[in-house]
């Protein structure tokens, strides 16, 4: 996918998350300020997130995934999911991976044959 329809995604994330009473929401690529990067506890690794935002304290993390990330680097896919689970578990908040409607299965099946938990799937059609 390229930077013009990623940009183009992110934006419409953000004004729904603003129309909603998402508060701190951050995006590198929209002159917001950069959401911060997580941390792996177990690797140590760093992962930053597309958008961050907080609702009622609650911290959420929203990640785009195009498919690519599990075919160039299947482990990384996860352990960046997994980081940025267990930070947004922490703050009492969620992660949701916003997917395009073709790579719907196959994100799911690694989502589920790695146990990762509290995720929401927000997929679009990518017309």
């Amino acid at each position: 996918m390229n930077y013009e329809i990623t940009k183009s995604l992110l934006k419409k994330v953000y004004k729904y998350l603003k129309d909603r009473g998402y508060e701190n929401v951050k995006t590198d690529l929209l002159n917001t300020e950069n959401p911060k990067k997580v941390v792996d506890k177990i690797s140590g690794d760093q992962f930053k997130p597309d958008i961050t935002a907080t609702h009622n304290e609650n911290a959420y993390i929203f990640q785009l995934e195009m498919g690519n990330s599990i075919d160039n680097n299947k482990e990384k896919f996860i352990k960046k999911c997994s980081a940025f689970q267990q930070y947004a578990s922490e703050h009492n908040g969620k992660l949701y991976l916003i997917v395009p409607i073709e790579h719907f299965d196959k994100i799911m099946t690694e989502v589920n044959n790695n146990f990762l938990e509290n995720i929401g799937i927000i997929h679009f059609y990518n017309n």
